[in-house]
């Protein structure tokens, strides 16, 4: 009872939240944990900013996680929570609630790709459906690279890029280090 009513606050307080992918395709297993920071630049018709992330991940059960994001630094502050389900393997489905300076609800697929031994590449679409003044729903292909650096840290570079299939939006590219636990 005490795990759903913790679920149910964090729920509640990303109503008001944003997220982007910073990624893969793969869940957290039952009980894990991942925390990482990742500066990262918005592109956007020359309104380019800088933001630096913050991430952490929990394991609910096995094939389920939640992410939790925070952007700092930027002119607009980045707040974002998902739950992700694992498919299979290599491939998963995510949905959340974010804001950056709109109320937003993000959807995503993800599929996954091992690179050989230590790499992984990780690439799918990013929908949000942003609720302003009028409703936009800006498409992202998320192109994602970890790369183990020890057994339980990987490097991480992330590009998304937008499809400008129904609005126009940014492209963010970010990079940094994920510790596991």
């Amino acid at each position: 009872m005490k795990k759903l009513i913790l679920l149910m606050l964090i729920l509640c307080a990303c109503i008001s939240s944003n997220a982007q992918v910073l990624g893969s395709a793969q869940t957290l297993g039952k009980g894990k944990g991942n925390f990482g920071m990742m500066p990262a630049l918005f592109v956007y018709s020359g309104n380019d900013q800088l933001m630096l992330f913050i991430n952490g991940g929990y394991g609910i059960s096995n094939g389920v996680d939640l992410g939790l994001k925070l952007g700092v630094f930027g002119n607009s502050n980045f707040i974002g929570m998902d739950v992700e389900f694992s498919k299979s393997k290599n491939f998963s489905l995510a949905g959340g609630f974010h804001s950056f300076n709109d109320l937003a609800m993000d959807l995503t697929g993800l599929v996954g790709f091992n690179l050989g031994n230590g790499a992984r590449l990780s690439t799918g679409l990013d929908m949000d459906i942003v609720f302003a003044n009028s409703t936009k729903v800006p498409v992202w292909v998320p192109i994602n690279l970890e790369i183990w650096v020890k057994n339980n840290m990987t490097f991480m570079l992330e590009a998304d890029i937008d499809t400008k299939l129904f609005d126009q939006s940014y492209h963010l590219i970010t990079a940094g280090f994920q510790v596991y636990f």
